[in-house]
């Protein structure tokens, strides 16, 4: 694998998962946005033009992390026989399932303690998550378990299948799955065709700055049309190539000498899986000293997210030095 998108991937992962708490700071406000009078009021127009704008950044985050999975699953690969399969399913059976057990127990306690809501039925765990972010993770888990179908269409079908598959998404024309998105196999299946070709994003030229370019118009499209039914249209075209953008400029950045740091890499996973375990909660709580108003939603719409994830990582830091062996388990590491 080349070293440059290596690193690159490793790069991104904490920016994304930061991306991931965002979305989740304010939830609530996403609908009013669709119909409010941005004449009213200044602040009000701020906080939600924030929501809107991070809200679009942040769309290609969990996206990106569904292509690095594939790409790192298929890497290289010419041969998917059972054995390959079964060894893979194996692994992953520590690296996500048992996370996945593990954070959504702990979010089923977290949500009785805290709200006095009642620990579901064990399966809605699965289907449900009481941790709703790790739907990635449900996700994840189900398109490995069907990763044999994306080999042999990225394999035998090569290029048609890739254009198959995108104008399937683009269309939006295939039903729901039955507990995953098709927008999780399709960008599990891109980044498996990516590896599978060791593909590395091409720096410098024209093809650099048409996908920028590209990605930019699209995403400024997505803010014109936010909320609308124009937006569902084009949201996924948008999102195939702003992850392939954020790929290629991570890349860049590498190029230009912009360092991995190892903990926060190592981290992201951490943050992913726990920030909505009382980390959001304590990061916005730390605002209400501020006089409430537009502006200190604006403030903490922007800040909290930081605080959260930093927050996170000082748990996963001291958790680290105190019992790596243990955090290595929660979070699907080798020990």
């Amino acid at each position: 694998m080349d070293k440059t998108l290596s690193r690159a991937f490793d790069l991104l992962r904490f920016p994304m998962a930061i991306l991931v708490v965002f979305l989740h700071i304010d939830n609530a406000p996403r609908i009013a946005v669709m119909e409010y009078d941005w004449g009213a009021d200044w602040w009000q127009s701020s906080y939600y033009f924030s929501i809107i704008f991070v809200d679009n950044i942040a769309k290609i985050a969990v996206p990106c992390f569904f292509f690095i999975s594939g790409y790192l699953f298929f890497k290289g690969m010419k041969v998917f026989g059972a054995k390959d399969y079964f060894t893979k399913v194996r692994s992953r059976l520590r690296s996500l399932v048992v996370p996945y057990i593990l954070w959504n127990l702990l979010a089923a306690i977290y949500l009785y303690v805290s709200q006095g809501l009642v620990l579901r039925p064990w399966y809605l765990n699965f289907t449900e998550p009481a941790n709703f972010p790790l739907w990635f993770l449900r996700d994840l888990i189900a398109v490995v378990l069907v990763s044999p179908l994306v080999y042999l269409i990225a394999r035998y079908l090569k290029v048609v299948g890739l254009i198959a598959m995108a104008g399937l998404y683009v269309a939006g024309v295939v039903p729901p799955l039955w507990i995953f998105y098709f927008s999780s196999l399709f960008f599990f299946y891109l980044g498996a065709y990516c590896g599978m070709t060791l593909f590395v994003p091409k720096r410098g030229g024209k093809w650099e700055a048409v996908l920028y370019i590209s990605a930019t118009l699209m995403f400024a499209a997505t803010i014109a049309a936010y909320g609308t039914r124009t937006d569902a249209y084009l949201m996924p075209v948008y999102l195939i190539v702003g992850v392939m953008a954020a790929i290629c400029f991570s890349c860049r950045l590498i190029d230009k000498g912009v360092k991995v740091i190892p903990v926060l890499a190592a981290s992201s996973f951490f943050v992913y899986v726990s920030h909505k375990l009382g980390a959001t909660f304590v990061a916005k709580l730390l605002f209400d000293v501020l006089p409430h108003g537009y502006g200190t939603l604006t403030v903490r719409f922007i800040v909290a997210p930081f605080v959260a994830a930093a927050l996170c990582l000082a748990v996963y830091v001291a958790w680290q030095k105190l019992s790596p062996r243990s955090l290595a388990f929660f979070v699907g590491r080798k020990r």
